[in-house]
C-alpha cells in the first residue's frame, strides 16, 4: 500500500517506498522462526527417542535437530514462482506488440534476470536511479526486491544450518547452544551488512538501495528477534509495554515523511526497529488498541493479498 500510494505521488506518501525496508524485517522474522521451529522440534523429539532407547550413539546426538532445506526451497518456489512467472510473460507479450525493438530487447534482458532473481543485480549492473523522474523505468523493476527475498531465501537456510551445526564453537572457554550460536552468526551478518550499507550510501545510493547486502541487516534483524524470548522482554518493560508499541506504530507511519531518497541510508533504521518491536510484541499483545488497529479489515485485506 505505502509503495503504491508513494509511486502515485499522493501527498504524504514520498517515504513510502520503505514499505519493502518493512516486509524485509518481517521476512526475516518469519523464514527465521520457521527454521527455528522446524529445528527445534526435531531436536527435541531425537531428545526423547535418545532418553528412551539409552543408546550411547544417539545420546550424542540428542541435543541436534535438522532442517528438511529441499522441503523449504520448494515451499518458497510454489509460493513465488506461478504469479511472478506470470507478470513476466504478460509485460513481455505487451511489449512485444506495443515498444520498439531497442526497449523490447530492454525488456527481454531485464525480464531473464529477473526469472532467475537477479533483478537488483541487473539494475546495479546498468547503474539505474530507483527514485529518478523518468517514463523509461522497466516494467520490471520492481522485481528488485523479490530478488533481494529470493537470495535471502537461498543463502539464509545456509547459514541457518553452518551455525547450528558448528558444534564444536567455543569463546573464551564458553561453550554455547544452538540458539547462541544462530544470535550470533545474525548479529554478524547484520552488524556487517549496517556498516556497509553506511558506507555504500556515502559513495553510492544508487548502490546501496539495491544491493541484497546493504539490505541483509533489516532480514538479520527479523531473525535476531525471532530468537529473542517475548515474555523475558514483556517482563522486564512491564508497564512500558503499550506505551512502547504505540510508539512504534507512531514511528513506523511518520517514517513515511522522516525517510526521504537523500536520508535513506541513516534513517531506516527507524521503521525497521518499529517493526521490529510490533512483531515481536504482537504474540503477547492480542486485546490492546495496537492490534485492534492492525487487525481491521482493510489492513488484514492487503496482507492476505501480499
Amino acid at each position: 500500500m505505502l509503495v503504491t500510494l508513494c509511486h502515485f505521488e499522493i501527498p504524504g506518501f514520498s517515504g513510502g517506498f520503505i514499505g519493502p525496508d518493512l516486509f524485509f524485517v518481517l521476512s526475516g522474522y518469519l523464514i527465521s522462526g520457521l527454521l527455528v521451529k522446524e529445528y527445534g522440534h526435531t531436536a527435541y523429539d531425537r531428545s526423547l527417542r535418545t532418553k528412551l532407547s539409552k543408546q550411547r550413539k544417539q545420546r550424542k546426538r540428542s541435543t541436534r535437530g535438522k532442517v528438511a532445506i529441499g522441503q523449504f526451497y520448494l515451499r518458497r518456489a510454489r509460493r513465488i514462482l506461478p504469479a511472478s512467472v506470470f507478470v513476466l510473460l504478460c509485460v513481455n507479450i505487451y511489449a512485444h506488440f506495443n515498444l520498439n525493438l531497442l526497449q523490447t530487447a530492454q525488456v527481454k534482458t531485464d525480464s531473464w534476470w529477473s526469472l532467475f532473481f537477479g533483478a537488483n543485480i541487473d539494475f546495479l549492473r546498468q547503474a539505474t536511479d530507483y527514485f529518478a523522474e523518468s517514463n523509461a523505468a522497466s516494467p520490471v523493476q520492481h522485481y528488485w526486491s523479490l530478488s533481494v527475498e529470493e537470495q535471502f531465501y537461498f543463502f539464509w537456510p545456509l547459514l541457518f544450518l553452518t551455525a547450528v551445526n558448528f558444534h564444536n564453537f567455543t569463546l573464551g572457554g564458553k561453550k554455547f547452544n544452538w540458539q547462541q550460536r544462530l544470535f550470533g552468526a545474525f548479529m554478524v551478518v547484520g552488524a556487517a551488512s549496517f556498516v556497509w550499507m553506511l558506507i555504500e550510501f556515502t559513495r553510492t545510493p544508487t548502490t546501496a538501495y539495491f544491493s541484497t547486502f546493504s539490505r541483509a541487516w533489516e532480514l538479520a534483524l527479523g531473525g535476531v528477534l525471532s530468537l529473542i524470548p517475548v515474555e523475558a522482554v514483556a517482563d522486564k518493560l512491564g508497564r512500558l509495554w503499550l506505551a512502547l508499541r504505540l510508539v512504534a506504530v507512531i514511528l513506523m507511519v511518520g517514517s513515511i515523511v522522516i525517510v526521504s531518497p537523500t536520508n535513506f541510508g541513516y534513517t531506516l533504521v527507524i521503521p525497521a526497529l518499529a517493526t521490529g518491536f510490533l512483531l515481536l510484541s504482537g504474540s503477547l499483545s492480542q486485546n490492546d488498541i495496537v492490534h485492534k488497529i492492525l487487525s481491521l479489515k482493510p489492513f488484514v485485506a492487503l496482507g492476505e493479498i501480499g
